[in-house]
C-alpha cells in the first residue's frame, strides 16, 4: 500500500470531523535517508538538504489542520551505531523542524536499544518530548 502526506492530512481531518484527537507519525528524514538507496550508489544523506524542506513544507501544512498537533517523527535508525556525519545532521535537523510552526508538538521516537550518542544530541533541540524504549536483563 502506497501511503501519501494528503492521505494522512485528510485521515487526520476525517478523525477530527469525528471528534477524535489524534496525531500524526512520520518516519524521520534521517531514517529516510540512511534507509533509501541511490541508483548512482552514492551516499544518501548527501541529499540531506534537499529532504529537508520537503518535511517543512510538510509540517507546515499540518500545522494548519488544528490550533495544537502533536507528530510523532520515528527515527528507528536511531539504534544503531552512527557515523558522526549521520549524528552531526540531527541538531539541524530538528532545530529546522521546530521552528516551522509554534502549534506543532514534535516527538521523535526511536526503538529498542537506543543510541546514546544520538539521544545526547536530541535534548539539545527544541524538541517537545523524546520517546525511546528500555530494557533490563534479568539474570537467572
Amino acid at each position: 500500500m502506497h501511503s501519501t502526506p494528503q492521505k494522512s492530512l485528510n485521515e487526520y481531518k476525517e478523525a477530527k470531523a469525528l471528534g477524535i484527537k489524534t496525531k500524526i507519525n512520520l518516519i524521520g528524514p534521517i531514517t529516510f535517508l540512511g534507509l533509501s538507496k541511490r541508483v548512482d550508489r552514492g551516499d544518501t544523506y548527501e541529499l540531506f538538504a534537499t529532504i529537508l524542506p520537503i518535511y517543512e513544507a510538510l509540517l507546515s501544512e499540518i500545522a494548519k489542520l488544528d490550533d495544537e498537533i502533536t507528530v510523532q517523527i520515528d527515527e528507528p535508525i536511531f539504534v544503531k551505531d552512527l557515523e558522526p556525519k549521520v549524528l552531526s545532521l540531527i541538531k539541524p535537523c530538528y532545530d529546522t523542524l521546530c521552528k516551522v510552526s509554534d502549534n506543532i508538538k514534535i516527538i521523535v521516537t526511536t526503538y529498542f536499544e537506543h543510541s546514546n550518542e544520538a539521544t545526547k544530541v536530541l535534548v539539545h533541540t527544541p524538541v517537545w518530548g523524546l520517546g525511546l524504549d528500555f530494557y533490563t536483563v534479568i539474570k537467572m
